[in-house]
């Protein structure tokens, strides 16, 4: 009885280390923004989850004037002295939409990125909320990737450090959750 319960218990513990490599292989990749379908939308569900589990890592800040919230992570770099890319989340509750805004905001905003053998540059290339938006998803693509990113401001180059890193990829990755760009 004793040998047969093991046998049993071998057979169960291979059928599990096989499903679990199956799933490793063939299981569900991440999910790429989809740059064609651009939409600041937010859902109920999504608005809680922010609202009650996210927002305790952000500053918020409230415009009277147009009810809009603004949400800076906390993990920013906060010396006004340091010149560095952030990003503010704009929330239109009126409306349900949120808005990604890269700040600094000037146009001809430019990250490099290098993964491997590839090298790339990313632009802000208007001052619209498709452009941010599209500035952010590729951003945050290379920063899934953990590709080293360069800030260019005003013809110096600025190597990202892996807390700004860090801290971008958290902002940006909560927007797009908060979007339904991500799960």
């Amino acid at each position: 009885m004793k040998n047969e319960l093991g046998r049993v218990f071998i057979f169960f513990l291979g059928a599990v280390v096989i499903f679990v490599s199956l799933f490793a292989v063939f299981g569900p990749k991440g999910k790429k923004i989809n740059l064609k379908e651009i939409e600041f939308s937010t859902t109920k569900s999504s608005e809680l989850y922010f609202k009650n589990m996210r927002s305790y890592f952000y500053d918020k800040e409230e415009i009277n004037d147009s009810k809009f919230l603004l949400y800076r992570i906390n993990s920013r770099e906060k010396d006004s002295n340091k010149v560095s890319l952030q990003f503010l989340l704009v929330h239109n509750w009126l409306l349900n939409e949120c808005y990604l805004i890269a700040e600094p905001q000037n146009v001809g905003l430019q990250v490099e990125w290098e993964y491997e053998d590839e090298l790339g540059t990313i632009k802000l290339t208007g001052e619209n909320n498709r452009a941010h938006f599209v500035f952010g998803a590729e951003i945050f693509e290379q920063l899934e990737r953990n590709a080293t990113l360069w800030w260019i401001d005003s013809d110096t180059k600025k190597v990202l450090p892996e807390a700004e890193k860090s801290s971008l990829k958290t902002s940006l990755k909560d927007y797009f959750k908060l979007v339904g760009k991500l799960r």
